[in-house]
This record gives C-alpha cells, sequence and structure tokens, in this order.
C-alpha cells in the first residue's frame, strides 16, 4: 500500500518520495488516520516541525484518543523544549494504552532531559515489563545508565562504577535478544567513548565482569574500540547522524586531528542540506579553540534550521563568559526560538548536547 511505501521511503531517508506515497494514501482513504500520522513522522524527520504538528493536530481533532498522534506529537515537543505539553500527551497516551511501550520509552528520555533519573528509570522499566525482549529497551536502560555518570561529572566512585556495570549487563542482554540491533553498537560506541580516558583499576574492573565485550577503556584503546562500534552502525544506517557525531568525536578522542578534521569536512560535503553536519563541526573545531570558524558553522546550522536546539547551546557556548545569549538579527528571523525563550529551553538544548557529545 502507500502507507507501507511512505515506511519504506522513509527508512531509505527518501522523504520526498515517503511524502509522495503517504499522501496518496490520504487522498485515497480520507478518514485513515495512519497515513496522517506517518506525513507528520516525514514532516519531522524533514525538519518541519510546525508542518508535522499540524498534522498529528488533524487527528487529534477528529480522535482526541489516538495514542498515535499524541506519541508523536509529543516527540516533537520534546525536541522543541516543550516538555509540559509533551509529558501531558505521553501521558494522555499511557492512558488510553497502558501497554504503549514507545511511549514508556519515549517519556523515559523526555524525563533524562529533565534530570529525572528515577522517572526515567520507572517508565524503561515499564516498557521492559510489557516487553521484555525488545533488545532497544535493553538499550535504552543502558543509555539512561550512561547519560546518569555523565550527569555525575564522570566522578569515578563506587556508585557512577555501578552505573556503567549495570549499563553494560543491559548491552549484553539486549545483544543476547537481538545481536544483529544497529542500536548496540550505536550504544557500545557512546559508552567506549564516555570511559575514553579511565584508569587501569576502571579496565579491570570492567574486564573482569564483562568479558564478553572485550572492554577495554585504557588510554587510546577505546577510543579505537568506539571508531570499531561507529563505523559498524553508519555500515548499517548511513543515515543515523548520531553515529558520525560518535565517530568524529571519536577520531578526536584517539588524539588523529587530522582524520578528524577530514572526516567533518567530507560529512558536510557528503550531506549539505542536513544542519547537524554543520553543528558537528563546530563542536570539532570549538574542540581545537578554533572558535571563529566553530561560530560560523553554528550560525550556519541555526539559519538552515531555526529549531535545532543543539546548534542553539553549542553557539551559546562559544559566547565570552559573562555574555548574554543575543542572537544576531539573521538569525533570529530564521528561528521560532527568540532569545528569552532559548533561555528557558537551556536545560533541554544542554541535554541534546550530552545526547550528541557523550
Amino acid at each position: 500500500t502507500h502507507n507501507t511505501l511512505c515506511s519504506f521511503y522513509t527508512k531509505l531517508n527518501e522523504l520526498d518520495n515517503a511524502k509522495t506515497a503517504v499522501q496518496s494514501a490520504i487522498k485515497q482513504i480520507p478518514t485513515w488516520t495512519k497515513p496522517k500520522i506517518n506525513l507528520g513522522k516525514t514532516y519531522y524527520k524533514e525538519g518541519e516541525y510546525l508542518k508535522a504538528i499540524n498534522e498529528f493536530d488533524i487527528v487529534l481533532n477528529s480522535n482526541p484518543n489516538s495514542v498515535g498522534a499524541c506519541k508523536n506529537k509529543a516527540d516533537v515537543l520534546t525536541f522543541l523544549g516543550q516538555f509540559n505539553e509533551a509529558e501531558k500527551l505521553y501521558k494522555k497516551a499511557l492512558k488510553n494504552d497502558s501497554s504503549y511501550v514507545n511511549a514508556m520509552e519515549n517519556i523515559s528520555k523526555l524525563y533524562v532531559i529533565k534530570d529525572e533519573f528515577g522517572s526515567a528509570e520507572s517508565y524503561i522499566k515499564k516498557a521492559i515489563s510489557v516487553d521484555s525482549a525488545n533488545a532497544t529497551l535493553w538499550v535504552s536502560y543502558a543509555k539512561i545508565k550512561r547519560l546518569k555518570f555523565v550527569d555525575r561529572k564522570n566522578k569515578i566512585n563506587r556508585a557512577s562504577l555501578n552505573l556503567i556495570s549495570t549499563g553494560f549487563q543491559h548491552l549484553e542482554k539486549a545483544k543476547g535478544l537481538n545481536p544483529n540491533n544497529i542500536s548496540i553498537n550505536l550504544e557500545l560506541g557512546y559508552y567506549y567513548l564516555t570511559l575514553n580516558s579511565y584508569s587501569n583499576d576502571v579496565q579491570s574492573i570492567l574486564e573482569n565482569q564483562f568479558p564478553t565485550f572485550n572492554i577495554d577503556v585504557r588510554d587510546y584503546r577505546a577510543s579505537l574500540s568506539a571508531i570499531k562500534h561507529f563505523n559498524n552502525v553508519i555500515n548499517s544506517d548511513p543515515f543515523l547522524f548520531e553515529a558520525y557525531m560518535g565517530l568524529g568525536n571519536a577520531y578526536i578522542a584517539s588524539g588523529d586531528k587530522k582524520k578528524a578534521n577530514k572526516f567533518f569536512s567530507d560529512l558536510i560535503k557528503e550531506f549539505p542540506k542536513q544542519p547537524q553536519v554543520y553543528y558537528y563541526m563546530s563542536n570539532y573545531l570549538n574542540s581545537i579553540d578554533e572558535t571563529k570558524k566553530a561560530t560560523k558553522y553554528s550560525q550556519k546550522a541555526i539559519r538552515m534550521d531555526g529549531d535545532y536546539i543543539p546548534a542553539f547551546y553549542s553557539y551559546s557556548k562559544l559566547l565570552k563568559p559573562g555574555r548574554e545569549l543575543k542572537l544576531d538579527k539573521e538569525i533570529e528571523e530564521y528561528s521560532y526560538f527568540k532569545t528569552d525563550l532559548f533561555k528557558r529551553h537551556e536545560r533541554g538544548s544542554r541535554c541534546y548536547y550530552l545526547e550528541y557529545e557523550n
């Protein structure tokens, strides 16, 4: 069907074909809500956030209890930093379908953004209790442990090591359920990247507990392991941009700045219309103290997508200490977020930044 074709094209990142297919499905059966939800999801992936919200609202106007429309609109609102509204919609979806694991998983991500790790773990545990054979849920649980570790400023003590070791246990569980799930490699890449600079004491604890993963966090070895895992992800899904950011950071962590520079430059050539790649280049240039160049790339990302929160945060990091965030007029014209709004979303943007950076 045309609706199935939409899902197929979306996975291939052929978004124009996806929209054409789903619009044909809507014309054939105007009352069918699933194609409208898929059209909204396609707009979201394309960066057309207001159009995405509009499609979900069309469904909700005719069916206020549509769990799919509630959950997908909440996903967009979460990205846009409208956390309270997103939380209400996730809970509404779960009220109407208490076994909706995708809503449980995504509301747990929302609580991570809000630094409410207890609530995040509570919802991901509920999701796992409903679908314990779902490898992706175990990966999400591992991700919560890692981000909680990051939130503790990477302090090495018994409590923080327990977060890491438990996270690896969850990844082992996921691997046992579905060894081909690419999110396992993605999260492993970020685990290695996060643990890149820790001591041999940490190494001995980890390798004794988890020999399956051949864990090595000593010096450069962890960055090399991260590079391997991120490359595996990209080979499986060339459009999963989170893996590109991880791979670039792994090159930096390995000390190969020339390779990192070439990697980010090539990425812009390959995906010139994606704001993410300019954001990635900005972060890389900032890491080597090329702040003027970094600022230009952050601004480029914002001009391409005025709602891309990570770019706003990287831009704010480039400002001199004590200087207020003042977007220039050109950027403000492109942005739905004015300065006062952005300040209110800073916590969310900080966590999005952690998501990409760590």
